[in-house]
């Protein structure tokens, strides 16, 4: 999950409610796809793509 939708590729709208920690409920807005590009000790390695990764706007930490 993740409030950033600017992060999501191959974006499709997708609600689907989502319990908190404090017995709140928050909506999804869609889902879709991130590439994560990590550096280790300097050096770009291989990129890790996470798939169906919810899109939660009203998501805080």
């Amino acid at each position: 999950m993740t409030p950033h939708r600017h992060w999501l590729c191959n974006y499709v709208p997708k609600r689907v409610p989502i319990k908190l920690a404090d017995n709140n409920t928050v909506y999804s807005a869609g889902e879709g796809t991130v590439v994560f590009n990590p550096i280790v000790n300097g050096v770009q390695v291989r990129p890790v793509e996470f798939s169906r990764v919810l899109h939660v706007p009203d998501l805080r930490n």
